[in-house]
């Protein structure tokens, strides 16, 4: 590969397939002539051991259509009416696209110094080319050179980084390459030079426009793109695919893919596009020499052609889903030589994305990666397979065999006789092989019979058609790439077809990643063997996770709280406690997740709702997990910790989309129960404040509902409403015995929904009745009780536990033990010296606390670091904002 000048190989190289494109379209054959494509990439040490098995050999497009000379289609074009372009394990086209159109159009010279395929990857210069380690460029290196990791050289690194530089300042946007337009000027705008203050990411916040691809989200860019342009203006090579005659095609093809992120699935896919214009520059004339033009072309059938050899080539089956537009091979029997160290044999499959658009009043297409109303995507028309093995065979020979077959093949008719031959379709229809393969119900291959062969190296084209271009039109074929690796080959089969739906519905999103709601941001309060959760004091918080759209169709749907048995338990490991979804009809939302005990996606129920409307609070007074585990209603215990999360939840609004549902990242808030020290709380959780409506005509009331009642301080507020030119009345709360606005601008409409948390631990809701501009209502939220004798009897209660301390495993050591050992001192105020002596007096540790817990832990080490022997502890408690003091004898038994 030349890298420094005109390089005419490149690599797709940014996920888990690695896929090669030749400038004149040859694709997926490497420049060593190698497999295209390997999965898993490597086999056993990437660092010198062989790539993975293969997947697929070769790929390629392939069209053919009826060409004429007038737009009435009346008069055939000189010498075939019927035409065949495109290339499989040879190509009829040449790199270069048209320069000009009709009588004037020309193929740009090959050999042009700009004329070859482009790659670009946005966080190339991020790449620690001393960090080989971990360096994308290496691993390009490794790729590009068809080499191993630990044979990159310097000189190899430099030289895949220049060009990476070379075509993102060179991108050919005057020829078609795409680029992301985000000043929406229409026109691409080069971007400033990267450098230590300008990274991809300031590509984005800047709002500059890029090189590649994005769809309807603009800060969502494709991570690696690669675009190459070829024509069929050179008659020797289109004769040598298929002896047809050209059709002045221009060919530009876009292949981009993702690194790892939400949805991890596209780390095992990519896309391509191609963009075929119809420019002219053939000959047009039944008389002697040439006459340069364009031709109508009736009956356009484009193919999407590959040649996939999963592991071994010659045991290997296909088929097609029709739900999915899907044509897939994998493996014909339970084990493939070519693969080892455990991995099963994947499947592979080649997704019709979206075919080209024609108009359609009322219905929507993808075009430019983007959606348009009133036109529809072209589906899948036909499917056909064929291998040397096979009754089919590839097509060969003279134009009318040769192209006859691929013309045949090309609308879904078996492939037998030659172009003037009657047209044969199998009774199942131009779809082949749409049964399932893992009930061996329909119509399945693989199986030895007449209609059902036996495994073999297989070839399959899905095509799409048919379709009219005119001289000048362009259509787009979407195509994505996936590979599935399973516990087995039917089970790789199950995985490749989730991936297949994961990739097409992120298609259908306008290439917007799924993603879950913001996480909402929880507080909580402590009382007497009971925990309060609140997530409705952060409005801006709450608005970002319950207003924004995801994705272009993920709409907030709920809350779930979960208690988890540790403060690093995954989700998995929780206990659901509560779940507060919208009455919307929506309450369970179920999803495919992948079983690893049978290696199959499976249906599951991801939320389980109500429809009991929206909360952003909760009072909890049962451990669920230890109610769980002995089936007995179980207490919260004051002093002990426990640890919950609030996440946030959404649902696919597009029915058949996956994934259906997205929950945000849990956050765990630890909190232990206690009685407050020096208080006594005078409301309690759900209580409802008296309201005076002091102003106003409106029929409507006010609901300050306690949440918190630690929070309140004895002050009285005042909710006025004022008139809002977007949301008809807006709210104000002004503490008036401070004199001070708390909150303003709160929206009517959200607390006629679902009470909103303000200052002063309450939740305001409002009823459904009407209400003026006029309305004014006054409310007092009162303090909890705190005097001196409350405070002593708080004295009363501190302690420490557990009481004896007995060590539970033996063994234990100060540096890495088993169990961190530890006693809790408990209802300690804000401030206290702690000091531990022995029944010597000799003082063994002092501590100083100044912190708002009530709870002090003491790691049973003495001021040396050592852990302190068996026996009778005296423990001094002095509380200097109190004036008093509290000792406490502790019996520590140590491990044995």
């Amino acid at each position: 590969m030349r890298v420094a000048g005109t390089p005419s190989y490149t690599a797709l190289s940014i996920n888990n397939i690695n896929m090669w494109i030749r400038a004149d379209g040859l694709s997926n054959s490497s420049p060593s002539g190698d497999y295209g494509i390997r999965y898993p990439r490597w086999s056993g040490d990437f660092m010198n051991s062989s790539f993975g098995p293969p997947a697929v050999y070769m790929d390629g497009l392939v069209w053919g259509g009826k060409a004429y000379r007038d737009s009435a289609l009346t008069r055939p074009a000189p010498g075939q009416l019927i035409r065949i372009g495109g290339g499989e394990f040879v190509v009829g086209t040449q790199a270069g696209r048209v320069i000009g159109f009709g009588s004037v159009a020309q193929a740009e010279n090959p050999q042009a110094s700009d004329v070859r395929v482009v790659r670009i990857r946005r966080d190339y210069t991020e790449q620690d080319g001393t960090d080989w380690g971990s360096s994308a460029i290496r691993w390009d290196s490794m790729i590009i050179n068809e080499i191993f990791l630990n044979s990159v050289t310097g000189t190899m690194f430099f030289s895949v980084f220049q060009q990476y530089e070379k075509d993102w300042k060179e991108w050919p946007v005057n020829k078609g390459a795409p680029f992301i337009d985000r000043n929406a000027n229409g026109v691409f705008d080069p971007p400033p030079p990267f450098g230590m203050a300008f990274t991809a990411e300031s590509l984005i916040t800047g709002n500059f426009d890029e090189p590649g691809v994005a769809g309807a989200d603009l800060s969502k860019p494709a991570d690696q793109v690669i675009w190459t342009v070829s024509n069929d203006l050179d008659t020797t090579l289109v004769r040598s695919f298929a002896n047809s005659e050209p059709l002045g095609l221009e060919i530009q093809r876009t292949i981009w893919g993702y690194k790892s992120r939400t949805e991890r699935l596209l780390e095992n896919v990519y896309f391509v596009r191609y963009r075929i214009i119809n420019k002219g520059g053939v000959d047009t004339s039944e008389a002697l020499g040439t006459q340069p033009g364009s031709l109508w072309i009736d009956s356009l059938y484009i193919g999407q052609w590959s040649d996939s050899d999963v592991g071994a080539p010659g045991n290997d089956v296909a088929g097609f889903d029709t739900l999915l537009s899907l044509g897939f091979t994998y493996n014909g029997e339970k084990t493939d030589d070519q693969f080892t160290h455990g991995f099963a044999p994947t499947a592979v499959g080649y997704d019709i994305l979206a075919g080209p658009a024609l108009l359609s009043p009322g219905e929507s297409g993808i075009v430019g990666f983007r959606r348009q109303q009133n036109v529809r995507n072209t589906p899948a028309s036909a499917f056909i397979s064929w291998g040397p093995s096979d009754p089919l065979q590839s097509p060969e020979g003279a134009y009318e065999t040769n192209a006859g077959m691929w013309w045949k093949a090309l609308r879904g008719f078996l492939m037998y006789g030659d172009i003037n031959s009657p047209d044969v379709r199998h009774p199942n229809g131009p779809f082949m092989f749409t049964g399932d393969p893992t009930t061996l119900t329909g119509w399945v291959d693989g199986l030895g019979t007449p209609n059902s062969w036996f495994p073999g190296d297989k070839n399959t084209l899905a095509s799409v058609g048919p379709l009219q271009l005119a001289p000048g039109d362009t259509v787009e074929l979407y195509v994505g790439v996936v590979i599935g690796q399973g516990a087995d080959r039917m089970s790789s089969l199950a995985v490749m077809k989730a991936n297949d739906r994961q990739m097409q519905s992120f298609f259908d999103r306008e290439l917007q990643p799924a993603a879950p709601p913001s996480s909402p941001v929880v507080t909580t309060s402590a009382l007497d063997r009971e925990i309060i959760l609140e997530w409705g004091l952060e409005h801006a918080a709450i608005e970002r996770t319950e207003t924004s759209i995801k994705g272009g169709v993920y709409a907030f749907e709920g809350y779930t709280v979960y208690q988890l048995p540790s403060v690093t338990a995954h989700l998995s490991e929780a206990t659901r406690v509560a779940t507060f979804d919208k009455p919307n009809g929506i309450r369970y939302v179920k999803g495919d997740v992948y079983d690893y005990t049978s290696g199959f996606y499976v249906s599951t129920l991801l939320q389980t709702g109500s429809d009991g409307g929206i909360r952003r609070s909760l009072r909890i007074d049962r451990d669920m997990i230890a109610q769980i585990q002995t089936g007995e209603p179980t207490p919260l215990y004051n002093g002990k910790e426990y640890y919950f999360a609030v996440t946030a939840y959404n649902v696919n609004t597009v029915i058949g989309q996956v994934p259906a549902s997205m929950e945000s990242t849990p956050v765990v808030v630890r909190v232990k129960p206690r009685i407050p020290f020096g208080q006594q709380v005078t409301t309690k959780y759900g209580d409802t404040l008296a309201v005076d409506h002091v102003a106003g005509l409106g029929k409507g009331s006010v609901a300050p509902i306690v949440v918190d009642p630690l929070l309140g301080t004895g002050d009285s507020y005042r909710l006025t409403f004022q008139p809002s030119a977007v949301d008809s009345l807006t709210l104000t709360i002004e503490n008036f015995t401070r004199n001070a606005i708390i909150v303003s601008g709160l929206k009517m409409k959200d607390l006629q929904e679902v009470s909103m948390g303000v200052p002063g631990g309450i939740h305001i809701g409002l009823s459904v009745g009407t209400f003026s501009e006029a309305d004014t209502f006054e409310y007092n939220i009162p303090a909890p009780s705190a005097n001196r004798a409350l405070e002593n009897e708080s004295v009363k209660r501190i302690g420490v536990f557990p009481n004896p301390y007995k060590a539970e495993i033996s063994g234990w050591t100060m540096y890495g033990g088993r169990q961190r050992q530890y006693v809790t001192f408990n209802n300690l105020p804000q401030r206290a010296v702690i000091r531990i002596f022995n029944l010597a007096g000799h003082l063994v540790r002092m501590f100083r606390k100044d912190d708002a817990s009530q709870f002090f832990e003491w790691d049973l080490l003495n001021e040396d670091g050592w852990l302190v022997a068996s026996g009778i502890y005296i423990c001094h408690i002095d509380l200097p904002d109190l004036g008093s003091q509290k000792v406490l004898k502790l019996a520590i038994i140590s491990a044995q």
